[in-house]
C-alpha cells in the first residue's frame, strides 16, 4: 500500500511539475509588447498558411527583457514562411490569445487537444509581424533527423509521380504526413487500417527483423550477440528518431529493446511486463502521454493481442497448417480490434465493417512497401534499379489505395454517429472484458456481471435519448 502510495504521489507531482501554466515565469504572467520565440516542431504548410509550436524564451517590454517558459501555436500567412524551419528564432508581437472552445454538441475540442500538449495560446501573424533573429538553435540531433528526413521525402519524389504515392510513401516509412489529403485518411479510416499510416509497433518490427537478418553473420564470433543487439537498438531507435518520435514508434523501441537484451542474455521474457515498463518510462518523461489517443490506443491494442488473441484463437481449431496460420492472423485482428472499439467509439464515433478484410489485405503490401522503401532510401541513385525499386513501392501503394477505396465504398462499410460518453465507454469496455473472462474461465457468475453491465449500458443510452429528444436546440 505505501509503494501504491508512493507511486501514485510521484506521478501527481509529475504531473504538477511539467503542468507549464503552474510555472510563475510563464509568458502568459509577463507583461510584454513583443515575444522572443524559438521553433520547437518542423513547420508545415496547409491552405496557405505555415504552422508550427515555439518556446517562448524571452518577453521583451520596451528595453526590459525577461527569461520565460511555455509553448505557442504560431500560424503564419505568408509564403516566405516556407524557409522557416526547426530551431529558428523569431521576433514576433505579443498578440497572442486563447484557443476558443468547442461551439457545437460533440465538436472536436481543439482546446483540450492542445492542452494536452501543454499549449494554451495562439498567434496568427502576417508577413512584416514576425523577424528572424537566429537560425539552427534547436537540438542539433532533432535538427539533423528532420533535414535527413527531408532528404529522404525528396528522394521519394525523385522517381516516384503520383502525389498521392509519394504522400502514402512519406508517412508509411517515414512518419512525414504534412503531404496527406484528407480523402486518404478518410478511406484507411474507414476502412479500420488507419494504424498503418502511423510509424508503430509493425512497422518497427519489420525493420527489427530485417536488421536481424543483415546482421545475423555477427552470432559467429564471441562477442558478436552483443554487439549485434547493440548495433539493432541503436539503429531502431535512430529510425524511431527520424520519425518523429510517436508514441506508438516509441513504446514499440521500448519493448524490442527489452526483448533483444533478453534474449541476448537468454532471460525469461514477459511481454506485459516489458509493456508496463515501456509505459512507466514514457509517462514518467511525459505525463500527458496518458491523454494522447496514440499512446492510449497502442497500448491498448498490444495488450489486447497478448491477452485475447489466445482466447480468440481457441474458440477455433484449425487442423490445416496453412488454414491455422490464417487463423491466428485473423485472432490477432479481430482481438486488437474488439479491444480497442470503446476508445475508437469514444473519439471517432465509427466502427469498420470490413476490419478483418482490409487489415488482412494490407499484410502483404505493408510488408512490401516497408522493405522496398527500406531498400530504394538506403542504397545511392543508381539508375535502372533505384527506378525498380520506385516503381515497385508506388505500384504496391497505388494497388493498396485502390482496395482500401472500393471496401470504404462497399455497402455497409462502417457504422457511424455512434456517440458514447466516459460512463457508457467504461462500462462497454468491463463488458468486453466480462464476456471474454467468462471464454476464458467458464464461470457463470462472470456471465452475470456481464449481464448486469449491459442492463446499465442500455439504461444510460435510453436515458440519454430520452433526455436528447426533449431538449431543443439550435446548431451551427
Amino acid at each position: 500500500m505505501l509503494i501504491n502510495l508512493i507511486l501514485f504521489l510521484t506521478g501527481w507531482l509529475s504531473v504538477i511539475i511539467h503542468h507549464d501554466l503552474n510555472r510563475q515565469n510563464h509568458f502568459s504572467k509577463q507583461s510584454a509588447k513583443q515575444l522572443l520565440v524559438r521553433i520547437n516542431n518542423e513547420p508545415t504548410l496547409k491552405n496557405g498558411l505555415v504552422r508550427f509550436t515555439a518556446v517562448v524564451e524571452h518577453t521583451v517590454f520596451d528595453k526590459d527583457i525577461h527569461q520565460t517558459t511555455g509553448s505557442l501555436l504560431v500560424a503564419i500567412k505568408d509564403t516566405l514562411a516556407t524557409t522557416l524551419s526547426y530551431g529558428d528564432k523569431l521576433l514576433i508581437p505579443a498578440t497572442y490569445t486563447t484557443v476558443d472552445t468547442p461551439l457545437n454538441p460533440a465538436e472536436f475540442n481543439y482546446k483540450q487537444y492542445l492542452a494536452n500538449q501543454n499549449i494554451y495560446q495562439q498567434a496568427f501573424l502576417f508577413p512584416s509581424q514576425y523577424k528572424i533573429t537566429g537560425r539552427g538553435t534547436g537540438n542539433p540531433i532533432i535538427a539533423y533527423s528532420l533535414q535527413f528526413r527531408q532528404r529522404l521525402v525528396n528522394k521519394l519524389k525523385r522517381n516516384m509521380h503520383d502525389t498521392t504515392a509519394i504522400a502514402v510513401a512519406s508517412t508509411l516509412i517515414l512518419g512525414y504526413k504534412a503531404n496527406l489529403s484528407q480523402e486518404v485518411l478518410q478511406a484507411y479510416s474507414k476502412t479500420g487500417t488507419i494504424h498503418i499510416l502511423s510509424v508503430s509497433g509493425g512497422h518497427v518490427a519489420i525493420i527489427y527483423l530485417l536488421l536481424n537478418l543483415i546482421f545475423s553473420f555477427l552470432q559467429r564470433y564471441r562477442r558478436g550477440r552483443m554487439v549485434k543487439a547493440l548495433l539493432i537498438i541503436l539503429l531502431i531507435w535512430a529510425y524511431v528518431l527520424l520519425t518523429g518520435l510517436s508514441p506508438a514508434a516509441c513504446r514499440a523501441a521500448f519493448m524490442i529493446s527489452f526483448v533483444i537484451i533478453g534474449t541476448t542474455y537468454s532471460r525469461y521474457i514477459n511481454i506485459l511486463n516489458i509493456l508496463a515498463v515501456s509505459a512507466c518510462f514514457m509517462v514518467l518523461y511525459n505525463p500527458f502521454l496518458l491523454v494522447d489517443v496514440g499512446f492510449q490506443l497502442s497500448y491498448l491494442a498490444v495488450a489486447g493481442m497478448v491477452v485475447l488473441q489466445p482466447i480468440v484463437y481457441n474458440l477455433i481449431n484449425v487442423n490445416n497448417k496453412w488454414g491455422d496460420k490464417f487463423w491466428v492472423a485473423c485472432s490477432v485482428s479481430i482481438a486488437a480490434q474488439v479491444i480497442t472499439f470503446p476508445l475508437s467509439a469514444l473519439y471517432f464515433h465509427q466502427f469498420p465493417i470490413y476490419f478483418l478484410i482490409s487489415n488482412l489485405f494490407i499484410l502483404i503490401p505493408a510488408e512490401v512497401i516497408l522493405c522496398t522503401g527500406a531498400l530504394y532510401l538506403a542504397i545511392p541513385q543508381i539508375p535502372y534499379i533505384s527506378s525498380s525499386l520506385a516503381w515497385v513501392l508506388e505500384s504496391s501503394i497505388l494497388l493498396m489505395d485502390k482496395v482500401l477505396t472500393a471496401i470504404e465504398h462497399a455497402p455497409f462499410a462502417s457504422v457511424s454517429k455512434i456517440w458514447l460518453n466516459t460512463v457508457e465507454y467504461v462500462l462497454l469496455s468491463f463488458l468486453i472484458i466480462c464476456v471474454f473472462y467468462f471464454l476464458f474461465s467458464k464461470k457463470k457468475r462472470v456471465l452475470g456481471v456481464g449481464l448486469v453491465a449491459t442492463l446499465v449500458l442500455s439504461l444510460s443510452v435510453s436515458i440519454k435519448r430520452v433526455k436528447e429528444i426533449q431538449k431543443d436546440s439550435i446548431t451551427f
